[in-house]
């Protein structure tokens, strides 16, 4: 059988998962009808409730203004 794009979860990096927008995201994608795999990227990864990191495939931490942890990030996450 041959899986379509359609078929294939989605794997998602959401920059500033601790700050008010990207909190929003990971809950508006936890509920998403794709089911994407959601990777959180936050400079102190203990400012997420366990809650949160629950929807969460992984949680990285790192600087969103620095290339190498942004360009690890998205290695890690193998985000779509």
């Amino acid at each position: 059988m041959v899986l379509s794009k359609q078929n294939v979860q989605k794997s998602i990096l959401v920059l500033g998962a601790t700050g008010r927008t990207g909190l929003e995201c990971i809950r508006e994608l936890s509920n998403h009808e794709s089911n994407p795999l959601i990777h959180a990227f936050c400079r102190d990864a203990s400012k997420l409730t366990t809650y949160d990191k629950a929807l969460c495939a992984s949680v990285i931490q790192g600087n969103a203004k620095c290339k190498r942890d942004i360009e690890m990030a998205l290695t890690k996450s193998k985000a779509d």
